[in-house]
């Protein structure tokens, strides 16, 4: 894998500040952040099937279209990777109230808040280590929203396992080299208001998708 050829991709694209400005529209909206998905995607399969020019993120709005159905379609069907996280949540938030309440009847002692506390504590790190999980199976989903265009993709447990496990030296390498891009273009979007944020989070995305790519690309041999 070719850690530093999405920055490359990206900037030989002779369309990239369309693309990028496009993107960056996009992300200032729930919609548009679907499509952004559904683009992330598209480059995917398209870096996986050995296209290393990106797709143009507009070009019509049927297009826009297709990419906002795709970043629906990952969305909903990776759902079921969020109830473990949603359902910790809800009892963190259960455990807080029925504490709460009991301290405003009175009756309510030191011990009990103590408890509490330790609860919610090792609930907040239990949230954590499961969305650390879930993005760290990012990558492989996304592989797998390009490879097959079903709702249901995200069910395809022996898929997922083959790709994260099949070699799982490079995928744990490509995991960080998403992450590094993430944070290095996350902190870059600090220096600008708001308007970095806009420019720099569609390029991070967009050089996780080629990563991806790479990798599924390795994996078909």
């Amino acid at each position: 894998m070719e850690y530093f050829k999405p920055i490359d991709a990206f900037f030989k694209d002779r369309n990239w500040i369309v693309n990028l400005l496009w993107l960056a529209l996009y992300t200032l909206t729930v919609i548009g952040g679907l499509a952004v998905t559904g683009y992330v995607i598209r480059i995917v399969k398209r870096v996986r099937e050995g296209v290393e020019e990106l797709p143009d993120a507009f070009g019509s709005f049927d297009n826009f279209c297709d990419l906002w159905m795709d970043g629906l379609r990952f969305f909903i069907s990776t759902l079921i990777y969020t109830v473990p996280i949603f359902a910790v949540g809800c009892f963190s938030g259960a455990l807080f109230t029925a504490w709460a309440v009991k301290s405003s009847s009175g009756s309510a002692d030191d011990a009990l808040g103590v408890g509490v506390l330790a609860g919610i504590m090792i609930a907040l790190g239990v949230m954590f280590l499961l969305s650390l999980l879930l993005s760290t199976i990012s990558p492989a989903l996304f592989i797998m929203a390009s490879e097959d265009e079903g709702w249901g993709f995200a069910f395809n447990f022996p898929r997922l396992k083959d790709l994260i496990c099949a070699d799982i030296a490079t995928y744990a390498l490509l995991c960080l080299a998403v992450f590094g891009y993430l944070f290095i273009f996350g902190m870059c979007g600090n220096f600008i208001p708001f308007v970095g944020s806009l420019l720099f989070t569609p390029l991070a995305q967009i050089c996780m998708g080629h990563l991806c790519g790479q990798y599924a690309r390795t994996m078909a041999g």
